[in-house]
């Protein structure tokens, strides 16, 4: 029985689709499909922690002259903790910023309790004239001293800010050891301590740590 022109036609077609478009289809789908991936991907962004604004500076000084704490520490011309007189800050106003730990700005930091560890800032006098005589760092709600630190780092932030260069010594850093810290947590304060009045006024931002 002999075919129809028709029917010729038909099994041309089907043969011409299955050699030449469907292998076409086959070979360049997946390339498609790359190519739209591709497309619709978003690129990673990456986070950019922004510095800290607390202090006036956003670079980390050097950190050339620091105090390590010893189990007692030794404040000049003070027998008990008692005869030195903690203050807040003025209202809308600070004499220092307890800027970080171990440099870092975080308020909330967790630590090892087998290794010291590094708290830095600046402070200045009550009448913001010259660097504060020295800082005390104290614990808990009773500020138990802890360590002491001499201002002397270099702070050109805290000179430009304030415009006088007598500040420019206004940078401190301490190294603790937490040992003899409390197990759980503790809250650290630093302060701008006058030697004279034996007044000491409270830098801005205090650090609670945890101990791994």
């Amino acid at each position: 029985m002999s075919k129809s022109k028709s029917e010729i036609n038909l099994e041309i077609i089907g043969v011409f689709y299955k050699r030449v478009i469907y292998r076409t289809v086959t070979l360049t789908f997946p390339i498609f499909l790359a190519s739209l991936v591709a497309c619709n991907s978003s690129p990673e962004v990456n986070k950019v922690t922004p510095p800290p604004t607390a202090s006036p500076s956003s670079e980390a000084p050097t950190f050339s002259n620091t105090q390590t704490t010893t189990s007692k520490v030794s404040i000049p011309g003070v027998q008990n903790y008692t005869e030195i007189i903690f203050k807040k800050p003025q209202k809308n106003s600070s004499n220092g910023f307890f800027d970080a730990v171990n440099d870092s700005p975080e308020l909330e930091r967790e630590l090892p309790k087998t290794s010291p560890f590094r708290v830095s800032g600046w402070a200045v006098n009550a009448d913001f004239t010259q660097p504060a005589d020295l800082v005390i760092i104290t614990m808990g709600d009773d500020n138990t001293p802890i360590a002491i630190a001499p201002l002397t780092i270099d702070r050109p932030d805290i000179t430009k800010g304030f415009k006088k260069n007598a500040l420019a010594k206004s940078g401190w850093s301490a190294t603790i050891d937490p040992i003899s810290l409390p197990n759980n947590s503790v809250v650290l304060r630093a302060w701008s301590y006058d030697t004279t009045t034996k007044e000491a006024i409270q830098l801005s931002q205090e650090h609670k740590l945890t101990w791994k």
